[in-house]
């Protein structure tokens, strides 16, 4: 199991997540056993979440209350979209755990790239407004002291 501070982190930024996405990429080039690795860890992956589709932040936390690209639901949509493309999902159960997957991030760019990822998978133009609605936030103008 891979660690961050010491702990069994989940996250796409420093863990579970976003090592598995960076394996996915290159996952042609992963041996036999590797890949079994992958599809075993992106399994376990899939059961631990909560209900509600979130994620823990380390390994064993029961707590359903952080929401992070970097650790939680937004970091999942990219991960289960990017498996799919990879690895198949005959019966869509990746696409519909990258639905559950949308959460907040520590700041915009986490939102937006969740919703990107979905709508580049389905075409859904509700999944492009809601990365636009993140977006325009950019546009705002600075309040005034």
């Amino acid at each position: 199991m891979w660690h961050c501070f010491k702990e069994p982190y989940i996250g796409a930024a420093h863990g579970v997540v976003g090592i598995l996405a960076m394996l996915l990429h290159c996952y042609d080039l992963l041996s036999a056993s590797s890949q079994q690795l992958v599809g075993a860890t992106l399994d376990k992956l899939l059961s631990i979440r909560y209900s509600s589709g979130n994620a823990p932040i380390v390994l064993g936390d029961r707590r359903d209350e952080h929401v992070h690209w970097c650790h939680g639901a937004s970091g999942l949509p990219a991960l289960f979209l990017l498996a799919a493309t990879v690895l198949g999902d005959a019966d869509g159960s990746l696409r519909k755990a990258a639905e559950q997957g949308l959460g907040l991030c520590h700041g915009i760019s986490g939102n937006a790239y969740s919703f990107l990822s979905l709508y580049r998978a389905q075409g859904d133009a509700s999944h492009l407004g809601r990365a636009t609605a993140f977006a325009s936030m950019m546009w705002q103008p600075e309040p005034t002291p």
